[in-house]
């Protein structure tokens, strides 16, 4: 987009109604991201205001590697948001990397961060709870938490198959398309992009990669040694608030992926065409669109998604970096990242 064009929907935004204003705003993936930054640093500077004197536990290294983690996917997504949208003209490349570019940042980050957890220099003699084995489930978030991720990760899945089912090929052989067709008439169907199995298949990799690495990320979280001097309730504590951490951070690249799937599946959701002949009036034609009202839906929910991942991660790095420069009273323990 140019900067020429930019200037135009300005013009448009500033001239139409405020309800016609917000939707348009809010079906720009941009603007759902600068709207889930506005809202997430909101939530953490509240968060850290009405709830002073309360510990915090976003303060040690652990934390802190989290907080990059959640950095790295806004970041990486962000940027190739911008790349493809405002720098590159891709218009004729299948960007297949486009839905999968979030999650495989979390699984990527979330794969480092549990290969960087290390046992503590100064273990405990006797290991509090030794007698239980501990697994990934042992400190995990709560269980609708860990349902509702289950969920995320099950629902995508679905979503991506069945747009890749109702997809068709295009000219060049890559299933990106969908034929729409017109009723009641001979006219060819109405062919438009679609997130078909050329963006599918690498998503649903994605998704794969993702869950392993968090599983991995809540493993490691949970069977490493406790610290020698620290309690079992304040260990207790701070892995289960790394674990809460690891989940949001593999939420919300699942969210950033599946929003923008479902995003580029509600432009195929056309009501009508209009058709010039030559010396023949223009004709207006109804489009039938495959589940159109669940397309449309899905536009609304898409722009959800974007402000609720963009917040979740906002909140995450403005949590840490405000503990790293303004400590709360009471700490928790040094992190064992090494």
């Amino acid at each position: 987009m140019k900067a020429e064009d930019l200037g135009e929907v300005w013009d448009r935004l500033r001239l139409a109604p405020a309800a016609e204003a917000g939707a348009a705003l809010l079906s720009s993936a941009l603007m759902c991201a600068l709207f889930g930054v506005v809202i997430g640093f909101a939530v953490a500077v509240a968060r850290r205001r009405f709830g002073a004197g309360k510990p915090v536990g976003w303060v040690g290294d652990e934390e802190r590697a989290l907080a990059g983690a959640a950095l790295a996917v806004g970041a990486v997504w962000f940027v190739d948001l911008m790349v493809r949208g405002y720098v590159l003209n891709l218009s004729a490349t299948t960007a297949w990397w486009q839905f999968a570019i979030a999650p495989v940042t979390a699984g990527v980050s979330l794969f480092l961060f549990a290969l960087a957890l290390r046992t503590p220099r100064t273990r405990a003699r006797v290991t509090p709870g030794a007698v239980a084995r501990r697994t990934w489930r042992s400190y995990g978030p709560t269980g609708p938490v860990m349902g509702a991720f289950g969920a995320l990760i099950v629902g995508a899945g679905a979503v991506t198959v069945a747009c890749g089912a109702a997809s068709t090929q295009s000219a060049a052989g890559s299933p990106e398309r969908i034929a729409l067709g017109i009723p009641n008439t001979d006219l060819d169907p109405l062919v438009v992009l679609f997130p078909g199995w050329a963006y599918g298949l690498p998503l649903l990799v994605a998704l794969g990669a993702l869950t392993l690495a968090t599983i991995l990320a809540l493993h490691r979280n949970a069977v490493r040694p406790f610290r020698d001097g620290d309690s079992l309730d304040d260990e207790r504590a701070r892995r289960r608030r790394l674990s809460t951490g690891v989940v949001a951070v593999a939420s919300a690249g699942v969210l950033l992926g599946l929003a923008g799937l479902l995003r580029m599946a509600r432009s195929a959701a056309a009501g009508s065409m209009t058709v010039r002949g030559d010396g023949l009036q223009s004709m207006t034609y109804a489009i039938s669109s495959p589940y159109g009202e669940l397309l449309v839906l899905g536009g609304v929910v898409a722009s959800v998604m974007h402000i609720a991942a963009c917040a979740a991660l906002t909140v995450m790095v403005v949590d840490a970096a405000w503990a790293q420069w303004r400590p709360v009273r009471r700490p928790a323990p040094a992190g064992a990242l090494g």
